[in-house]
């Protein structure tokens, strides 16, 4: 019998129908760029017509490439194919906007978030056995979980099985970096010309753990970079247990004066069966 988690986890079949026979993601990149951009407020002293035209001509798939070259090789680095590694890093760009449609069971971005969940998979796949460490993010606050995924808003919340979680419709980005830790909890990472600074955060935080693939499916992290690992779109998280602030410790041995939340994951491979509750 599938536990709460299962029961609850659709596939990308059931939300946006089947992989796209008529394009490829790379068919669909202009269209995922503009909503990005706009979801981001970018570009928004431009028309979406001017828009329109500007996005391959600055934001074309070559040009994307060649300014993401050193984290795809990065990526390389750890033992992804290059070819994965690549298609990887630029779906990453589009959190927000392949979230929204998945989320709404809007299919005008099925290739790239199928091409995506499918290297995702393969490269966990393809870690065998190995399993990354304890993995971490903030709840809520600048380049939080909630920002890109609303429903970890109601992580707490019971339904009406008793189950505490939730599917995420983005992919969820976790760290494990001990310079995101202090006393005040876990630091958003913000990048700019001047280099990395860590701003604390007054949030909960969220642990990610991993556990071996089962015949339900996959339940770890992939590992993209040193120190940073994603779970695909369309992941249950479930929470497992909530820790007192300071009654747990970070990376670097802090005690951080925030709760933790610790939950599992669960995703299935994205061409599975649409029946729901099918095991892989």
């Amino acid at each position: 019998e599938l536990d709460a988690s299962q029961q609850h986890l659709r596939t990308l079949r059931e939300l946006i129908g089947p992989p796209p026979e008529d394009r490829s993601w790379e068919e669909e990149w202009d269209a995922i760029w503009f909503e990005q951009l706009r979801i981001l407020g970018l570009g928004a002293d431009k028309s979406d017509e001017e828009l329109r035209e500007f996005i391959p001509w600055f934001y074309s798939i070559e040009k994307t490439e060649e300014r993401y070259a050193s984290q795809i090789e990065e990526t390389v680095a750890i033992g992804w194919p290059r070819e994965r590694a690549t298609t990887a890093k630029l779906l990453f760009t589009f959190t927000e906007s392949m979230a929204r449609a998945l989320r709404e069971g809007d299919p005008c971005y099925a290739a790239s978030t199928y091409a995506l969940s499918d290297a995702l998979f393969a490269q966990r796949r393809a870690a065998g056995g190995a399993l990354p460490p304890k993995l971490y993010r903030h709840l809520v606050g600048r380049f939080s979980l909630t920002q890109e995924e609303p429903a970890w808003a109601r992580l707490e919340e019971r339904d009406e099985t008793g189950f505490r979680g939730l599917t995420s419709s983005a992919s969820t980005i976790a760290l494990c970096d001990p310079l995101c830790f202090s006393e005040d909890g876990f630091s958003a990472k913000i990048y700019s010309h001047m280099g990395i600074a860590y701003e604390p955060q007054d949030a909960d935080v969220i642990c990610f753990v991993s556990s071996p693939d089962d015949e339900c499916g996959a339940h770890a992290a992939v590992m993209r970079e040193p120190g940073v690992a994603t779970f695909p779109p369309n992941t249950r998280f479930e929470l497992q247990e909530v820790v007192a602030p300071g009654e747990w410790e970070a990376p670097n041995g802090m005690r951080p004066r925030q709760r933790l939340l610790v939950v599992s994951a669960t995703y299935r491979a994205p061409r599975a069966g649409g029946k729901r509750g099918r095991r892989l």
